[in-house]
């Protein structure tokens, strides 16, 4: 009987481990999204606005990349996966916000200057994530806030 019950025991044990596995490895592939589709939203928004800067002859080129940026907001802000990227975001820029602020180089705006701004001198990661909450949840708008708009940002021209 006592070999029954260990057995029992540890078969109930090996289950929970691999359910605990199976969530925490699901969280993780969660996040990752997140961070991908983040990534792209920042990606749209410079070519959008790289675009927008150019003259008519590029209309083409700037309407389709208006359209992606616009459809990246939208995902992030009014799709399924809404409240997932707000509480992404929350844990990204509150007591998680270490792994965060050392990586630099995160602008969301395009660089039309002749010379290379230092990437000492872009937005971390942090500053980015923060720049999205506040843009698109905070304020409620339709696109990222310049960097001139942005109370918190370090710095504003890169």
């Amino acid at each position: 009987m006592k070999i029954l019950e260990k057995i029992l025991l540890f078969t109930l044990g090996l289950v929970l481990c691999i359910g605990i596995g199976m969530a925490q490895h699901n969280s993780n592939q969660e996040e990752r999204t997140i961070r991908v589709m983040l990534g792209k939203l920042r990606e749209s928004s410079v070519e959008y606005d790289k675009y927008a800067q150019l003259s008519d002859k590029y209309a083409q080129q700037t309407n389709e990349a208006k359209q992606q940026y616009v459809n990246m907001v939208n995902q992030i802000k009014r799709g399924p996966n809404r409240e997932k990227f707000v509480n992404f975001l929350n844990k990204a820029i509150g007591v998680d916000s270490v792994q965060y602020k050392d990586k630099k180089g995160y602008s969301y705006t395009y660089n039309h200057s002749l010379h290379n701004p230092r990437i000492s001198k872009m937005p971390t990661l942090l500053e980015y994530y923060k720049v999205v909450k506040y843009s698109l949840f905070d304020m409620d708008k339709d696109e990222l806030l310049p960097p001139k708009d942005i109370p918190f940002l370090r710095y504003k021209e890169w």
